[in-house]
């Protein structure tokens, strides 16, 4: 087991290297998921084959799309990361431990603490 301890579930933070080796861990095992823009780029290239003259435009759109969703993993890592460390901290706490990991990401609990501090 490579990390057999865990901070505390509101403390503990997945590292950038941790991160980086859940992506590559994802990469190997080709995950895939739906994505609502390729679906009505699908649906969009259905509905103009007869108009070769789309065609051309469809697919730089395709293309564009394509270094958008290679560069997700990236865009969207605050989010993702947030997501695992509640999961990692189910995993080793429970239910418990994964509120308490929410909850230190949680917008409306840093304002009502501010604002109960005042």
């Amino acid at each position: 087991m490579k990390h057999p301890a865990l901070a505390a579930a509101e403390k503990f933070e997945l590292s950038p290297a941790d991160y980086e080796e859940f992506v590559q861990w994802m990469r190997t095992r080709k995950f895939d998921y739906d994505n609502p823009v390729e679906k009505s780029l699908k649906k969009l290239e259905e509905e103009v084959k007869n108009y070769p003259e789309y065609k051309s435009q469809i697919e730089k759109l395709k293309a564009e799309h394509q270094k958008i969703r290679a560069a997700e993993w990236q865009t969207q890592a605050p989010l993702l990361k947030t997501l695992l460390e509640q999961q990692i901290c189910r995993h080793y706490y429970f239910e418990k431990g994964a509120v308490e990991s929410s909850l230190k990401n949680d917008a409306c609990v840093e304002k009502a603490v501010e604002i109960l501090s005042s």
